[in-house]
């Protein structure tokens, strides 16, 4: 929702748990129930029920004006791209502490019009192609301009290894979206004290490519996390 310039309003909240771990009801919903509030969410129904295994699923509306829904398929060739926060490193913790864009999302888009835009969830090197497929282009982004995260920095990590992490780790939920390059100078440097950064552009060719600082090239792979890989192998 954030991510297609909407704000979240109501959440629907579907829990299953095991007999014995109906104590952790309590807890789970202060969780859900304390950030809804931080986002003005209203949690307006769900179903709780007996589970074999514990789980819970939320499903979230949000609203957003009609000229200003924003798209991962409207990418054009010469734009710029730009990611906010820092990349790579969520297994250290990080995914489960983020904090949803939405605060830095409206203030984007009051700032400038974001020609295409999505969160980032499985990864730079994924979430960018699929700007890319989506609109019919491809990309170049600059290894040295990626923001790598705190947490690889402190990692004994080459510089290649870190950047790999950056493009492949997932679970950023950040904000990845481009601007028209006469736009460019007109996004913010920081966003609700996160900061943002241009890493590269959209390109004409449906080539996907990081520049090293070396000067090479180097294609980004398709890695991705997939859910029913075994299935598919099968």
């Amino acid at each position: 929702i954030a991510a297609m310039g909407g704000k979240p309003l109501y959440a629907l909240v579907s829990l299953g748990l095991p007999e014995q771990c109906t104590g952790l009801v309590p807890r789970i919903y202060r969780g859900i129930l304390g950030i809804a509030k931080e986002f003005n969410v209203d949690v307006i129904g769900g179903n709780l029920s007996r589970s074999a295994v514990l789980f819970v699923d939320i499903f979230l509306v949000g609203t957003a004006s009609k000229n200003r829904v924003f798209l991962r398929s409207t990418a054009k060739p010469g734009d710029m791209i730009f990611v906010t926060g820092s990349l790579g490193g969520s297994i250290e913790g990080r995914h489960l502490t983020f904090k949803p864009r939405v605060k830095e999302a409206q203030l984007l888009i009051h700032a400038v019009r974001p020609t295409a835009m999505m969160d980032l969830s499985d990864g730079l090197g994924a979430d960018l192609s699929r700007i890319a497929a989506a609109s019919g282009s491809g990309f170049e982004i600059i290894a040295g301009e990626i923001p790598v995260s705190d947490a690889l920095k402190k990692k004994a990590l080459s510089f290649d290894e870190r950047i790999s992490r950056a493009l492949y780790d997932g679970e950023d939920y950040e904000l990845l979206f481009t601007v028209r390059p006469s736009d460019a100078a007109a996004v913010p440097a920081q966003l609700a004290g996160v900061p943002v950064s241009c890493i590269g552009r959209i390109t004409r060719t449906r080539r996907n490519t990081i520049v090293m600082p070396d000067g090479s090239r180097k294609k980004i792979e398709k890695k991705e996390f997939q859910h029913f890989r075994r299935l598919n192998q099968n």
